[in-house]
């Protein structure tokens, strides 16, 4: 009798492990065969709506992380905002993201570096990541292949991005696993994310309050499908009986008393951190610089009053000047006058946080001997005349390709001066050789 009962016991349990096998793989096909809205409308954003879940995975140290060995395709409204308005062009965007086993975009890649490879890691946000784009059309696609069109070897550039992520979330990925995938160089473009006042208060903060235990547990249930589908049918049904759960926005960057996620102080704090673990391990550190696109009004988005930050003696009246540039620039944009307007979008761009953030990269740069890439006076130059975005801060496949190729000029130079002076003397052969045979 005892042993009949554990034979029924372990069928029923073997044919609940099935029917739950068999849920997971059918939910699984089913949300992942769909062409999802990447980003809600701004003014229309309930927590009911999203679906970030099918995307990231909690993470008790980084905040959220790309779920591994997903492929998802999204679709996403794109705005242009360009000098010439004739040139606007709003239109909808389908890409696929393909998730590796190891958490990052793109097809998997050995931890071990091959002898002799070229390897390149990329830590940075949805600009890197490549948000809009196709795999091939990241920036970190394109290095790639004008890396071994130089370089003449087997480069491998890995694409570590993350959206929504800061510098604080780059170095913290930098210290738990990128030392070890053993990188030459490593590239580090952050910024974006850093002056986000939405969650009022700093990561550092935020990763304090963390309950890893908890995080833990989310980051295992998460992986479930059938819990996906569970949370969204209870969500569904929340927001049907007592209305829907409006996404709150935080403060806006220039408001008084707004927190960022990453002061100047830190973000300055957090290069320099990057640059001198970098130069302890033998990579080669660079800090990359892109511009958010500088005809979107950026007049909210005023440099801190933090004292740790690089401010010009004259930041004051940039200050003041900054919403008058723009202001100005829309009235010249309306009269035709494109090369006034784009004089003034520039101006404006440039008494903003982002060129605060920009000044600090400079000087640590200088300072920790680290190498700057910033592509701001190439995509000023360029963008009067042809589009380098698909939105406010994300660059087109043009736009990724000016990054990819700065960024490729660079490194095949500094890797080159690098091995050139780590290259041990030259050894003269013994003199029996030299000898002539007599």
């Amino acid at each position: 009798m005892r042993s009949r009962r554990l034979l029924r016991t372990g069928c029923g349990l073997l044919a609940t492990l099935g029917a739950f096998a068999t849920a997971e793989h059918l939910l699984e096909r089913y949300y992942y065969s769909r062409t999802l809205s990447y980003h809600q409308a701004a003014d229309v954003a309930y927590w009911e709506d999203q679906h970030t879940l099918l995307l990231y995975l909690p993470h008790p140290t980084l905040f959220w992380s790309l779920k591994p060995g997903i492929r998802l395709r999204a679709t996403e409204d794109a705005d242009p905002q360009t000098l010439r308005p004739e040139r606007r062009r709003w239109h909808r965007l389908e890409w696929e993201v393909q998730v590796g086993p190891k958490g990052f975009r793109g097809p998997d890649f050995p931890t071990e570096k091959a002898p002799g490879e070229l390897r390149v890691a990329c830590l940075g946000d949805s600009r890197t990541m490549g948000e809009g784009l196709a795999e091939h059309e990241t920036f970190p696609a394109g290095l790639q292949r004008r890396l071994r069109e130089t370089v003449g070897k087997a480069p491998r550039v890995l694409n570590l991005g993350h959206d929504g992520w800061s510098s604080y979330q780059g170095l913290a990925l930098l210290k738990s696993r990128v030392v070890g995938y053993a990188p030459d160089v490593a590239v580090f473009a952050f910024g974006i994310n850093d002056v986000d006042t939405d969650w009022g208060l700093s990561d550092r903060e935020r990763a304090e309050k963390v309950s890893r235990p908890f995080v833990n547990v989310q980051r295992t249930l998460y992986r479930s499908m059938t819990f996906y589908f569970a949370q969204r049918q209870f969500l569904w049904a929340k927001g049907r009986l007592f209305g829907k759960t409006r996404l709150q926005g935080g403060q806006s960057p220039g408001d008084a008393g707004a927190v960022a996620r990453v002061s100047p102080t830190e973000y300055d704090a957090n290069l320099r951190e990057f640059a001198r673990l970098c130069h302890a391990r033998g990579i080669v550190p660079v800090l990359l610089v892109v511009p958010p696109n500088p005809y979107r009004d950026w007049s909210g988005f005023v440099p801190s009053r933090d004292p740790g930050a690089v401010r010009p003696a004259s930041l004051g009246e940039q200050e003041l000047e900054g919403p008058r540039s723009y202001a100005r620039a829309r009235e010249l944009q309306a009269r035709g006058d494109f090369e006034g307007a784009h004089v003034q979008f520039a101006s404006g761009l440039e008494a903003t946080v982002f060129a605060e953030l920009n000044r600090i990269a400079a000087r640590v740069a200088r300072e920790e001997d680290a190498l700057l890439v910033d592509v701001t006076s190439t995509f000023l130059q360029v963008a009067p005349h042809d589009s380098l975005y698909i939105d406010e801060v994300h660059a087109n496949p043009r736009g990724a390709a000016l990054i990819a190729g700065a960024l490729a000029e660079a490194i095949v130079h500094r890797v080159r001066d690098v091995r050139i002076a780590a290259a041990p003397p030259a050894v003269p052969p013994p003199s029996s050789v030299l000898s002539p045979v007599l």
